[in-house]
C-alpha cells in the first residue's frame, strides 16, 4: 500500500504552552485545542482561534458534541464547562473536588459524562447537571459509554463502575490494580483498560469474561479500537502492540508488535473507517502503520522538530492534527489513494 504524510497546506497556528487535547468536530470542519496555559482555541478552515476563558492550572480535556455545535472541555481546576462553538458562550459549568480526568459525550449527543476527582456528572445540552454519580472509593481516571448509550463505564482503582440512568451502579467489573484507560469496542462486546500495573485487561459485555495482557514495561495510558472492533492498539514506551480479536479473540495469541519510535509513544489512534494506524512518540515521530500486513507494517513517517504531545484524525481521515509541546498545532495530510 502507497502512503504519504505531508505538512498541510492549511493553518498552522500556536497557543500558549503543551498541547494537552484536541478534538474535531462532527463535520471536520473546526478543531478544538487545549493547553496546559489554560487555553482553549478553536481553530476553523481560515486560522482563526477564538480565546475562551481560561481553565486556570490547565486544559486537560476537550470534546466535541457529536450531534451539535458544543464543545465542553475541563481542567484541573475542578471545572467542566460547555460552550457554544458558534460564540463562545458558556451554557453551563459543574465543579467538584479534583481535577478532571475525562469527559464523552453520550453516542447520541443528548449528555456528556465529565469525571472530576472521585465524582461523575453528567451535563445535558443545555449545560444543566441531571446526575452525579459520587462515592468512588477513589479517583475516576476514565469513562466510557456503550455504543448504544445505555450504559456508561467508570474505570477507578479496582474495576470499572458501571450505570444505567440511576445514581447506583448497576453492575461492578473488579479489577485489582488503578485503570487508567477505558475503551470500549465499537461492536459493544468487549470493555479493555490500561493499567497502573503495566498490563490491559479486557471484560466481555455483558457475560464478565474476562482476560489479561501483561508485560508491558510500563503503565498502559494509551488504547485505540478500529472501527470494526477487530483491532486493539496499544500505545506504551518505545512501541506499539496490536491484538487481534477477530474469531476466537486474543486468548493465548501474541500481539503484533509496531517498533517506531526511540522514546515514549504518546498517542495512537485508528484512521476512520479503516485498519491503518498513526501513533505519535515523545521523540516527536509520527508513524502510519498497517497492522494487518504480513510483512512491513510501516508504511511512512514524519519528522517533528519537537515532542508530539497528542494527535486526532479527522473524522474524513484524510487529516491529522498533531499538538506539539511547544504549544504548536499542525495539520499532517494522509493520502492514502483513496480520499
Amino acid at each position: 500500500m502507497n502512503v504519504d504524510l505531508r505538512p498541510s497546506s492549511g493553518p498552522a497556528v500556536r497557543v500558549g504552552d503543551y498541547v494537552s487535547a484536541l478534538a474535531w468536530s462532527a463535520d471536520g470542519s473546526r478543531l478544538a485545542v487545549g493547553s496546559l496555559d489554560g487555553t482553549t482555541a478553536i481553530v476553523d478552515d481560515d486560522g482563526l482561534v477564538q480565546h475562551p476563558p481560561l481553565h486556570e492550572f490547565g486544559v486537560t480535556q476537550v470534546a466535541w458534541s457529536p450531534t451539535a455545535d458544543l464543545l465542553a472541555t475541563g481542567g484541573q481546576d475542578g471545572r467542566v464547562r460547555l460552550w457554544s462553538a458558534a460564540d463562545g458562550t458558556v451554557l453551563g459549568e459543574v465543579t467538584a473536588r479534583g481535577w478532571c480526568g475525562d469527559i464523552v459525550w453520550r453516542p447520541d449527543g443528548a449528555e456528556f459524562a465529565a469525571a472530576i476527582g472521585n465524582e461523575v456528572i453528567r451535563v445535558a445540552t443545555d449545560g444543566s447537571e441531571h446526575l452525579r454519580h459520587g462515592a468512588h472509593p477513589s479517583t475516576v481516571a476514565c469513562l466510557g459509554y456503550t455504543p448504544d448509550g445505555r450504559h456508561l463505564g467508570a474505570g477507578l482503582y479496582g474495576g470499572v463502575w458501571w450505570y444505567q440512568g440511576d445514581t447506583k451502579p448497576t453492575k461492578r467489573f473488579e479489577w485489582k490494580g488503578s485503570l487508567l484507560a477505558l475503551a470500549i469496542a465499537p461492536n459493544g462486546k468487549w470493555a479493555c483498560s490500561g493499567n497502573q500495573d503495566a498490563s490491559v485487561h479486557c471484560w466481555r459485555l455483558w457475560s464478565g469474561d474476562e482476560l489479561t495482557m501483561n508485560g508491558y514495561p510500563a503503565k498502559v495510558e494509551h488504547l485505540a479500537w478500529d472501527d470494526r472492533s477487530r483491532l486493539l492498539a496499544v500505545g506504551n514506551l518505545g512501541e506499539v502492540t496490536v491484538w487481534d480479536f477477530s474469531g476466537k479473540g486474543p486468548k493465548g495469541s501474541r500481539p503484533k508488535q509496531l517498533d517506531g519510535h526511540a522514546r515514549r509513544v504518546a498517542d495512537v489512534g485508528f484512521q476512520p473507517l479503516s485498519t491503518l494506524l498513526a501513533s505519535a512518540g515523545a521523540d516527536g515521530r509520527l508513524c502510519l502503520w498497517d497492522p494487518t500486513a504480513s510483512r512491513r507494517s510501516l508504511l511512512t513517517a514524519l519528522q517533528f522538530d519537537e515532542e508530539i504531545a497528542c494527535i486526532a484524525w479527522s473524522p474524513a481521515g484524510d487529516e491529522i492534527a498533531v499538538g506539539l509541546a511547544d504549544g504548536l498545532v499542525t495539520l499532517v495530510e494522509v493520502d492514502d489513494g483513496r480520499r
